[in-house]
This record gives C-alpha cells, sequence and structure tokens, in this order.
C-alpha cells in the first residue's frame, strides 16, 4: 500500500477549506438594517450578481432592484477559485514549486480579506438611493466562515510547502 504524504494531507485539507467556503456563496453574506423598513438579509450569490423582486399590485409589474452587480464580490470568489484549481493541480504532482505554494497562500489571504468587506463591496441598487443616510450594513456568517476558511486554508498551505517532504527509502 502506498503511502500518503503530510505535505499532500494537508495541501488536500486546505483544497476541502476553500471548497466549504466556496459553497458559502449561497449563506448570508452581509445584511442592511434600514430606518422605517424591516431588516434584509443577502446571500453571497445575490450580493455579486445582483437582486430584484418582481411584484404585481393591482395587475400591473412593479420590478424593485436592491443590489446591482458587483466585480469586487465576484473578484473575491475568482481568486478562490483560480487558489483551488492551483491546489487541485499540485495534489496532482504537476507543479512543485514553493513560489507557486506562496502564490496560493496569497490568493486565499487576498480572497479571505475580501469576504470581510463583502457588504462594501456590495452595489446598492435603486431601492436603497433614497435612504442611503439611514442604511446599516452588517457582515453576514457566510461571509465571515468564508473569510476564516480562506485565511486558515493559506496557513495550511504555507505549513505545507515549509515542511520537508518524506524521503523515500532506496531498496
Amino acid at each position: 500500500m502506498k503511502k500518503i504524504s503530510l505535505n499532500k494531507i494537508l495541501y488536500g485539507v486546505a483544497v476541502l477549506l476553500s471548497v466549504v467556503a466556496v459553497f458559502m456563496i449561497f449563506a448570508p453574506a452581509f445584511g442592511i438594517t434600514y430606518t422605517g423598513h424591516d431588516n434584509a438579509t443577502y446571500t453571497g450569490l445575490q450580493a455579486v450578481f445582483g437582486y430584484s423582486q418582481t411584484k404585481t399590485i393591482l395587475g400591473a409589474s412593479v420590478t424593485t432592484n436592491f443590489l446591482s452587480f458587483s466585480f469586487m464580490n465576484l473578484l473575491t470568489y475568482i481568486l478562490l477559485i483560480v487558489a483551488i484549481v492551483l491546489l487541485v493541480v499540485k495534489l496532482c504532482g504537476k507543479l512543485n514549486s514553493k513560489i507557486v505554494d506562496y502564490i496560493i497562500a496569497v490568493l486565499l489571504v487576498v480572497s479571505g480579506i475580501f469576504f470581510f468587506v463583502t457588504s462594501n463591496f456590495a452595489v446598492l441598487a435603486g431601492f436603497y438611493d433614497a435612504t442611503a443616510d439611514a442604511i446599516t450594513r452588517t457582515l453576514g456568517t457566510g461571509a465571515i466562515v468564508s473569510g476564516v476558511l480562506a485565511i486558515v486554508s493559506s496557513i495550511v498551505v504555507v505549513v505545507a510547502s515549509v515542511l520537508k517532504p518524506a524521503k523515500k527509502k532506496r531498496k
């Protein structure tokens, strides 16, 4: 039976943590509190691609835009996915450079930091324009968990990079 090195296990853990961070796109990323209205929470998917709601009032459809497309929130997930792809390629044995490890770590750290400013990157649309002064943004659990997982994953990658791979025994 082939023995798996500790480095590969750590890279696998980093991939797993990063994939969980990506799937947190479906969790609440941030909330908005504004005076005179109910509080609203939005998922990471809504924060990235925008959100509008259509209601029919007296036979007429009215569409209200709450959020617009946010490139910076999209960039957060793109950086994370690029890091995952590089990690998977590294696990397959195609990339063996320490520089690649540090590039992956930087991608993960930047992505993790961007998760913590998701609410600031969100582009508020039409509905919130009139009440812009009364808005308070709060960070949601999805963004917090994603940020922590991305930063922990970068630490795991750096630890795996620093550890020396086990030497093969000669027969």
